[in-house]
């Protein structure tokens, strides 16, 4: 087996390589900030007994209850400034990390690589256009050839069509037996145009008589 030349491969980062960053502290509660300022207070009340964490929470809750608005107040400022540093700090990692995924995949596209199909060097950015192109040009000699078939197919079906119908009509003809025409029926002639005729013959008649005596006068 012929072992595979690696001397012009380029090393390249992975695409999803984890990164170390700094952690972004999230952002405190009005109550955190309180709780920081009165907890040592709370737990001096524990002075001489066994400390408790669930009755330091209830103590601490009912002093954050019975403080009056105020002084909460003063708390609630610390917290929405603490949210907006968190924001803005997470901000500018997302920024910079979609920074940095750009620049990986500039990277991985400008890589020089070898086309199999020829031979020669290009990158991986001008061989997926290509690719593009190549498939977008399949697609439409595809949809022409497929139209061609399906149009030859259709002109072919008309005209065996028509060749059956010209042959089903020439067998029918020449298997269908000759029909004798019926002899013409008699014509009937009534009594009236006979009688209509015989009139007309004879006013023929006494006419050109009239005319041979006027003649005979003359």
């Amino acid at each position: 087996m012929v072992k595979e030349d690696r001397s012009g491969w380029v090393a390249v980062a992975p695409e999803f390589a984890s990164e170390k960053k700094d952690e972004i502290v999230p952002a405190k509660s009005a109550y955190s900030y309180f709780q920081k300022d009165v907890s040592d207070e709370v737990k001096a009340g524990f002075v001489g007994q066994k400390f408790d964490v669930g009755q330091f929470s209830k103590r601490m809750r009912d002093r954050w209850n019975q403080l009056p608005d105020d002084e909460k107040e003063d708390y609630e400022g610390m917290a929405r400034e603490d949210m907006m540093r968190f924001n803005q700090q997470s901000h500018v990692a997302d920024v910079a990390s979609m920074e940095r995924q750009r620049k990986l995949q500039e990277e991985r596209e400008q890589v020089v690589i070898y086309d199999n199909a020829d031979g020669k060097k290009s990158t991986r950015r001008a061989l997926k256009k290509q690719q593009r192109k190549q498939e977008k040009k399949d697609r439409k000699r595809g949809a022409a050839k497929e139209r061609t078939e399906t149009e030859w197919k259709s002109d072919m079906e008309d005209e065996e069509e028509d060749d059956y119908s010209e042959a089903s009509d020439d067998s029918d003809d020449s298997n269908a037996p000759k029909k004798k025409k019926k002899p013409a029926a008699p014509r009937t002639i009534s009594a009236a145009t006979v009688a209509k005729r015989d009139k007309a013959k004879q006013e023929k008649l006494d006419k050109e008589v009239y005319i041979a005596a006027r003649q005979d006068d003359l």
